[in-house]
């Protein structure tokens, strides 16, 4: 079992002056969810803070590249704590949390594998 209080938040934020979904997603977490910080990655709207900030620009052609940009900067990010989760301004902890279940797959390359075989392709993006 995981411990929560040793656990970051960490958004992914779109450049911008206002987010009002971000403003209540933050509330639902820190009425619900026991967490050790919450980390802003990206933008930083204004009224809203977070415990940290690491701003990343975002002037790619596309959301996929900003997006890639943003899980970058958090995976080289040497003070995220290394169980982190990923919130987007969209994601409500509606109740309480008191535990976190662990649910692995195993290695990320086998199971890919496995899903292959199991439909049959041989070649695939995803």
């Amino acid at each position: 079992m995981i411990n929560l209080k040793n656990i970051d938040i960490v958004y992914l934020v779109k450049n911008s002056k206002h987010n009002g979904e971000l403003r209540y997603s933050l509330r639902s977490v820190c009425k619900n969810f026991p967490h050790r910080n919450i980390w802003f990655v990206g933008g930083m709207p204004e009224g809203i803070k977070a415990d940290f900030y690491q701003p990343v620009k975002q002037d790619e052609k596309t959301k996929y590249q900003n997006v890639r940009k943003l899980l970058e900067a958090i995976l080289s990010n040497k003070h995220i704590s290394n169980n982190f989760i990923l919130f987007n301004d969209d994601f409500f902890v509606l109740k309480p949390i008191k535990k976190l279940p662990v649910y692995a797959n195993g290695d990320l390359h086998d199971y890919i594998e496995f899903v292959k075989k199991a439909a049959n392709v041989t070649h695939s993006q995803y």
